[in-house]
């Protein structure tokens, strides 16, 4: 079995997972990392086929989709709480990422609690 916990794009994917709710700077975490940003960049983008934006915006929609799912906090709570800096936000990138606003995706997904 491969041992990725020495890699540092792996130290950087779990920085990332681990601070998603945090208003996290991708030059700030390439350079406690040893990268520039380009770099980076392009590592990630050559290992995930995404950028470490995409990856920290993807990373939030579907932890707050879950969220969407199990729970009834309020759609404006969980955005927050998932590091979007507000609900407008939240709504663009979930609806970009997922094809559905969070209230519509809500209440075609939600569990019945």
């Amino acid at each position: 079995m491969l041992d990725h916990s020495q890699n540092p794009l792996y130290q950087v994917v779990r920085h990332i997972r681990s601070n998603y709710k945090e208003r996290l700077s991708i030059p700030d975490i390439a350079s406690q990392f040893g990268f520039s940003q380009r770099q980076l960049e392009r590592h990630f983008a050559d290992t995930f086929r995404i950028s470490p934006s995409q990856y920290l915006v993807r990373l939030r929609v579907l932890i707050a989709s879950d969220r969407l799912k199990y729970s009834r906090e309020p759609i404006a709570e969980i955005a927050i709480d998932c590091g979007f800096y507000d609900h407008s936000n939240f709504n663009r990138h979930f609806k970009r990422t997922l094809g559905i606003n969070p209230l519509a995706y809500r209440k075609k997904h939600s569990v019945n609690l």
